[in-house]
């Protein structure tokens, strides 16, 4: 391996080993990218964090998101500890939902032990929490495992949506069957959601110690065929509750790498999470918001044509520069935020690594050499969204 991918550490939320984002990586002959992107929003803490984790050794490799709660020390935990506790699995290869499952009630165990709560009086702490949304990767084979509402998306080729995991939350039925089954109840809070317990908006999570018996960290685990898989979003619900996974794979396409691509692209991964977080934001989300996203490619499955092939040959095969063009008009987006929603994907698919803080510095630029232009026609971005951009906190690349 590239001694630059060999860096381990702490990133700003996130925590690297054997890998570094915003560079290509090969594993048992697929291709492989990630680049992650955070911000705090309107909250007055991150809580958020994320994590990846390269074993070549093992052959395997680790992507997660983590959604904190009642503050970040479960959340970091996790982050610092749950992927290698995962690959030190003995059962990591002939049984992965077994390795995944043995290593999450482990952690959770050392987790509730350092974060007890007091759940004496009439408000009760449960203590610090977290969601989990991981993503195991042993070629040919990647199994998601899920605790919570923190979200996976995957997409083909095309940008269609191929799998997505489920939210764990008490208004789920068959959730809200175990909770009450297990000595809990669900309650709605202040702000009309079901929460369990009254307390939490998840069904699942780790910590909250004072109420752990009537949580489960067990997670749902899916394996999905690595060969049907072009790209991974993995997300906190401060991206999800205001943006479904139309608007995701939208994003995704708004992205394109060119007719042929043979390898995952750095670039790409950068620009879509850049894209989603941004358009959380424009969309009113006021949580942390989180995306990590991956890109994988079967180093096999690109064969190139010959010099002497005629162009129509390649273009049945690859397709043609107009296959990739991009023209949303997203079906989700609320009335009134379509041109916001719109000039978000635009602005970042056409600025690579560019920060929210330039992007409104340029736009603010761009501002006071038109303010004689009425009609606003001529700048590149609609008046509402250089107003919702100037409120986004600055964007942390886990690139730099």
């Amino acid at each position: 391996m590239d001694a630059s991918r060999r860096r381990s550490g702490s990133l700003e939320f996130g925590v690297v080993e054997n890998c570094a984002p915003n560079e290509a990586f090969n594993l048992n002959g697929f291709g492989f990218a990630f680049d992650a992107c955070a911000i705090r929003g309107e909250r007055p803490y991150m809580e958020d964090r994320w994590c990846a984790v390269l074993d070549e050794e093992i052959g395997a490799f680790v992507l997660a998101v983590y959604d904190g709660h009642g503050g970040a020390a479960v959340s970091s935990h996790l982050s610092a500890h749950l992927a290698r506790e995962v690959l030190g699995e003995a059962t990591l290869r002939s049984d992965p939902e077994t390795a995944l499952k043995r290593a999450f009630k482990r952690v959770n165990d050392v987790v509730c032990d350092r974060n007890p709560g007091d759940m004496r009086g009439m408000y009760g702490r449960p203590g610090a929490g977290s969601t989990a949304i991981m993503a195991l990767i042993i070629p040919p084979k990647m199994y998601v495992a899920n605790v919570g509402d923190s979200r996976a998306t995957a997409l083909d080729n095309r940008g269609q949506v191929t799998f997505e995991s489920k939210d764990q939350r008490p208004c789920v039925a068959e959730e809200k069957e175990r909770i009450v089954r297990d000595g809990g109840f669900v309650k709605r809070g202040r702000d009309g959601t079901l929460r369990t317990c009254g307390i939490l908006a998840v069904s699942r999570a780790f910590g909250n110690a004072g109420i752990k018996q009537f949580l489960s960290v067990e997670p749902e685990v899916y394996a999905v065929d690595l060969e049907t898989v072009d790209s991974l979003i993995l997300c906190s619900d401060g991206l999800t509750d205001v943006m479904g996974s139309k608007l995701a794979s939208e994003t995704m396409r708004a992205a394109p790498v060119g007719v042929v691509a043979s390898s995952p692209s750095p670039v790409r991964t950068r620009r879509v999470a850049n894209s989603l977080v941004t358009l959380a934001r424009v969309r009113q989300s006021r949580d942390n918001i989180s995306a990590v996203v991956l890109q994988a490619r079967k180093l096999s499955s690109i064969t190139f044509p010959s010099l002497d092939t005629p162009v129509s040959d390649v273009q049945a095969t690859f397709g043609t520069p107009e296959t990739v063009q991009y023209n949303p008009a997203p079906a989700d987006v609320k009335d009134g935020q379509d041109a916001a929603s719109r000039a978000a994907l635009d602005f970042d698919a056409n600025k690579e690594g560019v920060t929210v803080d330039e992007k409104v510095s340029a736009q603010e630029h761009d501002d006071d050499a038109q303010a004689s232009d009425d009609d606003g026609l001529s700048s590149p971005v609609p008046s509402v969204m250089r107003e919702s951009t100037q409120a986004i906190t600055p964007i942390i690349h886990a690139s730099g």
